[in-house]
């Protein structure tokens, strides 16, 4: 009782309403802390974000149906990502989606299954007539990051066993999360700078946007999950120059931090955008038997969705997601507006679609398209040496960053 107390006089900002922000933030609360989230757009769940789209049915009606705009599924590969999906936290918000999955050529129009895909070992890339044990250390890393770096590798899709299954969310997987943990959101509030006050040990909060000129300084502790590098390294920056501890001001320990805010800084500029596009159509895309696929050789179009086949989402209404490739996007970002972005758009996927003979592909009822920013680094950020696993965050003491 007495550690529940101590608790929560602890106030954390949580700064980022995407799945890791959201996950931290349930967790903290579950614990006891007093904790407020805070999001910059009007909507949750940043790179794993899913909307509510009103889209006009073949009749006239307008319909609401659920849509991911980012990621389309889970895995549940990693065994500590496991057991969180198992706990009282998650528990009954994700379920298995039994679709049909697989690997759509984005010349010939052909597809092939992702089990046969994995359980082959095409995905591979072996070379020729040398078996995986024969192959050395740098070779197979090297294989690695040519099977994870595939655009035919979208979010991963392909990797893990063949038979590993896939979860999706009827609802926005963040959403759900923070209001089963009753955690307050604050959303459409950017924060802007975060300063660290050593004599009060407290953080202090300022935002732009509409409440520019605001500021909330009686946090005690601050969680970055905002998926801007920019931003920690800023932070981290101040820290270090404010000379607030002994320890940063130690030469092995300033270099590192030095190095850490220099990488963070460079990946800055290697922010890739993509594009997502929900299509609408009046009836199932006949001669199509699979719910997801990646595409493999096309410049325009990386992953095709069905959103009608996950889990309570199949409202009688055919909609589709198509997810674009990063150089279709800087090509998109060059229109002037959102309906020729939607039309242009449109227009790569009904041509990777025609190419199959046996498709029938008629014109959408409606179209909706949305701009994923920050949707994935050209670089990363890796925090583990080899082998190991366990470091997914960096923490700074006092201030517990």
């Amino acid at each position: 009782f007495q550690i529940l107390i101590e608790a929560m006089a602890q106030r954390v900002a949580v700064v980022g309403g995407g799945v890791s922000g959201s996950v931290c933030a349930s967790l903290l609360r579950r614990q006891g802390f007093n904790v407020t989230l805070f999001e910059k757009s009007s909507f949750l769940g940043g790179r794993a974000s899913s909307r509510k789209l009103a889209l006009k049915s073949e009749t006239g009606n307008i319909q609401a149906q659920h849509v991911d705009v980012g990621a389309h599924f889970v895995k549940v590969s990693d065994p500590r990502f496991k057991m969180l999906v198992e706990s009282p936290l998650m528990q009954g918000i994700l379920q298995e989606w039994p679709g049909r999955f697989g690997v759509l050529g984005g010349a010939s129009g052909a597809v092939m299954s992702r089990f046969d895909v994995q359980s082959t070992g095409m995905f591979r890339q072996r070379k020729a007539q040398e078996s995986q044990e024969q192959m050395s250390e740098e070779d197979s890393a090297k294989q690695l990051g040519e099977m994870r770096s595939s655009a035919m590798n979208f979010c991963r899709f392909l990797e893990g066993m063949s038979d590993e299954k896939l979860y999706a969310c009827e609802q926005n997987l963040s959403e759900a999360l923070l209001q089963k943990a009753s955690v307050e959101v604050l959303q459409d509030t950017e924060v802007v700078s975060a300063t660290f006050d050593p004599r009060r040990v407290r953080w202090s909060l300022a935002f732009g946007g509409g409440f520019a000129g605001r500021h909330v300084d009686d946090f005690e502790a601050l969680v970055l999950a905002n998926h801007d590098p920019g931003f920690a390294a800023q932070v981290l920056g101040d820290l270090q120059s404010c000379n607030v501890d002994e320890e940063l001001s130690r030469p092995e320990v300033a270099s590192v931090v030095s190095n850490f805010i220099a990488s963070l800084r460079s990946l800055n500029t290697t922010r890739r955008c993509r594009y997502s596009l929900a299509i609408m159509f009046p009836k199932p895309l006949s001669g199509l038997d699979f719910d997801a696929l990646a595409v493999h050789g096309s410049s325009e179009v990386q992953f095709l969705c069905r959103e009608s086949s996950k889990p309570g989402r199949g409202l009688g209404v055919e909609v589709w997601v198509a997810q674009s490739t990063t150089e279709f996007a800087q090509m998109l970002d060059r229109e002037d507006c959102e309906k020729k972005v939607a039309e242009k758009f449109w227009q790569a996927v009904k041509a990777l679609l025609v190419k199959s003979p046996s498709l029938s592909v008629p014109e959408p009822l409606s179209m909706q398209v949305y701009s994923w920013e920050n949707a994935f680094f050209q670089n990363t950020l890796e925090l583990n040496a080899p082998g190991e696993t366990h470091n997914d965050a960096v923490t700074f003491k006092p201030w517990a960053l």
